[in-house]
């Protein structure tokens, strides 16, 4: 939300510089007052809705749901259920039953300069509201002393002593024009002036006078709205001139005579009451006072009406729109936090050994699932080097294309492997620490998350191997939202990460943490979860981020597999050595004991992690599409792992339709590829028997 806001902001003031700049190319007397009044208006609004509606298509690619049950299985990421506040939950929220505080400086999301920068925009809006507030009721509490005298159709006129110019207004829902008393002594001056506060009600100005004052309010820092109010105000009044000097009733001497009476008057009280339209257009500024005084006067000598003047406020008002329309289509895609990136150019290497056994694997196991298609990635994780990637899908777009690297996935569970991971290195866990999971339900902020099964307390080893999501939201707080964002960088994950410059990749879509609040960013973060928050990655930043714990917290650049291996790159390190031991001793875990069991070689130790994702272009009200794709990350030996490979199948519609399974349908591609790939490379067996 804060990005359209900046959207908006930016907005204002491109529109405002375009509709005065064509006033000064066209001309200001080439146009009918009444057209280009509703012109501003029509680009003030736009300025306002375009940029959220821009962003509504972009964040409405996967709605915002209350779900239920979507994936009864051990990776389901959960459910999440926006606004239920349930009071009883709250009080019984379950708490931690480590001894350790999150006192990691991540957390300092609390006091940061995005958390000042919206005091100090609450504090303005409130001032703001308040003042305008007192200024309502002192305009109500005048109209509730005035005096009514008739009324014209549903408008009633009335007349004030409290008031030195004639005005109109709907603060009360009632449309009311409001007379001073002092213009009753001039009965011709009357009639104009009700005249001319009765056009504003046609006009629909007294409704704009009100929405004006709360729009700045919301901008109250952006100058361009300041002018933008300015502009609207002169335009309903010389629109109100033009009209009434366009009926013969009255004369341009009668209402030139009449508005100088007027402003005259309103010179002794330059004070404009909001929310009103007034004949004199009040201002504290004498100078501008008189300016557009003299702009009034001068325009009853130049007053005309053409079809010239009706073609040219079209033609401005297309290009002014359009303009406008597509700065605000820009500034979303500028922006925005989930920009889609294209591939990269040229073509990507890799060893053609490597790549005909994922190829076979991958094709056979699409066959044994009766699959949609699926991907799967093999890299080196000691050098970066990508050795093969096989996909295959059944639409003619994707056929012959090596579309996985661009492809972005939902990172489901697998994403709880790298936040556990940041976690164990800045101390703020511990292997055999205790958690308490919740026994299946958490309401965090206004979510309520469901586990697949009802955890009760598990040590953190336990709940990576059993994928509870709500023990793995419970480390992301840990993290914080700050920590979580590092996190998500050093593993190579989003644009400059891992994807950067390799031939065919694409990055995934990271969200920015201002983009949710605390808790939704952390607990969909945490879970991988890309409802509200669109968090998608590749495959290649995959592999490379399993790489990084395989090779002891070093993330390496890709290579190409033609590439030698001099020219392998350390880009950062992500974690510690030690933090790096003590993952692949959990990952190893999750295979011999947990959800990735199918996974487990006779030849090599494996271990990685287990996932159930939803694909690009989900929607979750539908059955069927790339909905449902099991996966599995991973790497071997895991003492000294050569290969790292990411398996994703997708909609397999056996054994179950629509119940994907890592450890049923990825895991076991996982294996044979693994054993065929080491055993080409002649890696010796470390089983012991």
């Amino acid at each position: 939300m804060i990005y359209s806001y900046f959207q908006i902001n930016l907005l204002l003031l491109v529109s405002l510089l375009l509709f005065q700049g064509g006033l000064q190319i066209l001309r200001r007397g080439a146009i009918p007052m009444r057209r280009l009044a509703r012109l501003a208006q029509y680009l003030l609004l736009l300025s306002l809705t375009a940029p959220l509606l821009f962003s509504a298509v972009s964040i409405y690619r996967l709605p915002r749901l209350h779900l239920v049950a979507l994936q009864p299985i051990s990776d389901s990421i959960g459910v999440t259920v926006r606004n239920q506040t349930i009071p009883k939950l709250r009080s019984a929220l379950p708490k931690f039953s480590s001894s350790k505080a999150p006192e990691h400086p991540s957390n300092s999301f609390f006091v940061n300069e995005e958390k000042i920068a919206w005091a100090i925009f609450i504090l303005g809006f409130a001032f703001f509201s308040a003042r305008l507030f007192k200024n309502i009721r002192r305009l109500r509490s005048i109209i509730h002393t005035s005096n009514p005298i008739r009324c014209i159709g549903a408008v009633m006129i009335s007349v004030s002593e409290s008031i030195s110019t004639p005005l109109s207004t709907m603060i009360n829902g009632q449309p009311l024009v409001l007379l001073p008393t002092s213009i009753l002594q001039n009965p011709r001056d009357m009639q104009i002036a009700i005249r001319h506060e009765l056009q504003h009600h046609r006009q629909g100005d007294t409704r704009w006078a009100l929405a004006i004052e709360f729009i700045q309010i919301m901008f109250y820092l952006n100058p361009a709205i300041y002018y933008w109010k300015r502009a609207i105000v002169e335009l309903q009044e010389f629109s109100c001139d033009e009209a009434l000097l366009g009926r013969s009733r009255v004369s341009s001497n009668e209402y030139g005579s009449c508005l100088l009476r007027v402003a005259e008057a309103a010179l002794g009280n330059r004070e404009m009451l909001v929310g009103t339209a007034c004949m004199a257009a009040n201002s504290k500024n004498p100078r501008y006072f008189k300016s557009f005084l003299r702009k009034r006067v001068e325009m009853f000598s130049e007053y005309k009406l053409s079809r010239q003047k009706k073609s040219v406020a079209i033609l401005l008002g297309t290009i002014s729109i359009f303009i406008t329309t597509f700065v605000a289509y820009g500034a979303q895609q500028w922006m925005s936090p989930n920009r889609q990136t294209q591939p990269n150019p040229g073509r990507a290497i890799f060893n053609p050994a490597v790549q005909a056994i994922a190829e076979d694997a991958l094709q056979k196991a699409v066959d044994k699932f009766a699959a949609k298609g699926g991907f799967v990635v093999v890299s080196d994780p000691i050098t970066g080097k990508l050795l093969a990637v096989a996909n295959t899908a059944p639409e003619p777009e994707r056929q012959g294309k090596i579309w996985a690297l661009s492809y972005q996935i939902e990172p489901a569970s697998i994403i709880k492997t790298f936040v556990t991971a940041a976690a164990l290195n800045n101390h703020l866990t511990a292997p055999d620490e205790m958690l308490d999971c919740g026994n299946g339900e958490y309401l965090y902020g206004h979510n309520l998350f469901h586990d697949w099964k009802a955890f009760g307390n598990l040590s953190l080893t336990n709940f990576m191997v059993n994928s509870s999501t709500i023990c793995g939201i419970k480390i992301g707080e840990r993290l914080g939202v700050s920590g979580l964002e590092n996190t998500l960088h050093s593993f190579g994950f989003g644009s400059g990460g891992s994807s950067t410059n390799f031939p065919e990749a694409a990055a995934g879509d990271i969200p920015r943490s201002s983009q949710l609040s605390p808790e939704e960013y952390i607990g969909l973060i945490s879970a991988g979860y890309t409802l509200q928050a669109d968090f998608r990655v590749t495959p290649l930043e995959m592999v490379t981020a399993m790489g990084t714990i395989a090779n002891g917290g070093k993330l390496m650049k890709p290579l190409m597999a033609n590439e030698f291996d001099t020219a392998a790159s350390v880009v950062g390190e992500a974690i510690s050595p030690e933090s790096a031991l003590e993952m692949k001793s959990i990952l190893r875990k999750v295979v011999t004991d947990g959800t990735g069991k199918k996974a487990q070689s006779a030849i090599y130790t494996t271990a990685g992690k287990t996932s159930t994702a939803n694909g690009p272009g989900t929607n979750l009200h539908q059955i069927g599409g790339e909905e449902d794709i099991a996966g599995f990350a991973g790497f071997a030996p895991v003492d000294n792992p050569r290969v790292a490979i990411y398996v994703a199948i997708i909609d397999p519609s056996k054994p179950q339709k629509h119940n994907p399974h890592g450890g049923e349908h990825a895991a076991p591609v996982f294996k044979e590829v693994a054993e065929r790939v080491l055993q080409l490379m002649n890696v010796e067996s470390d089983i012991q028997k």
